[in-house]
């Protein structure tokens, strides 16, 4: 095992592992979307940046349903590591919605440059009435996608009628726990989740790096830009292969 395995706790983020993860948070918090919490109880706001592997998240979906409890999963309209049009990322993001999660906007600021200064509140519904016409769902939260310290200024609580996740409200409100480059960016979430204390709590997952077998974030990312790289050869392959067109190489 080495120094790093136990430093970043790689065994952490495994799917098998997330499952006892929501097990273990069901017994001390009551699950709640952004838009339903109250104050007067123990709750917890459990969030997906969905920025790569919308397939994965749909596994985690899965997970949530059969341990009946709700995540909000917040879709990046400008990823670079998946297209929300491509046919088997949209029937992902369309299954979640159905599994009865919250789908909330994930923001991308860099994506727009400087007209974003003027123009975000704009910007921000423009993808929020996207959302909702193309997946039929009602979007009342966003999180901003890699936010600057610039941008975590934009703290109130809603902007364009959609609740802030970094919003200083619930900054001030809640404990926090996030897996942010493929491991615990401050405490780790087994420890939080049996904190001794009555806080509430907002958690931040991202699906990527929870898959089946223990590796280093690093080697999880090539595994999914490989997994990509294969999907597009055999798309292209399988492709000409049912037209009966020619598949013409080097030895052809």
């Amino acid at each position: 095992m080495s120094i790093n395995e136990l430093k970043y706790r790689f065994s952490d983020f495994t799917i098998e592992n997330y499952r006892k993860l929501i097990q273990l948070a069901k017994k001390n918090f009551v699950f709640r979307g952004f838009h339903n919490f109250s104050k007067n109880e123990r709750f917890i706001l459990w969030r997906h940046d969905v920025d790569s592997s919308p397939q994965i998240a749909l596994k985690l979906a899965l997970i949530e349903k059969e341990e009946g409890v709700k995540a909000t999963y917040f879709i990046n309209l400008h990823s670079e590591f998946y297209n929300f049009w491509e046919r088997p990322i949209y029937d992902c993001f369309n299954e979640i919605s159905k599994l009865g999660h919250d789908i909330g906007v994930h923001f991308d600021c860099n994506f727009y440059g400087k007209k974003v200064a003027k123009n975000f509140e704009q910007l921000l519904l423009k993808e929020k009435q996207f959302l909702e016409n193309e997946l039929d769902v009602k979007i009342l939260s966003f999180s901003f996608h890699n936010p600057t310290n610039e941008i975590l200024k934009m703290d109130k609580f809603k902007y364009s009628g959609l609740i802030n996740a970094y919003s200083a409200d619930l900054k001030n409100t809640l404990d926090y726990c996030s897996d942010s480059n493929g491991f615990w960016k401050f405490d780790r979430l087994e420890d939080v989740l049996t904190k001794k204390n009555n806080k509430s709590l907002h958690v931040l997952t991202h699906a990527g790096w929870w898959q089946d077998k223990v590796l280093p974030p690093r080697q999880k990312i090539m595994r999914l830009i490989d997994t990509r790289a294969n999907y597009y050869k055999n798309l292209y392959d399988n492709f000409l292969k049912k037209g009966g067109r020619e598949n013409i190489d080097w030895d052809n």
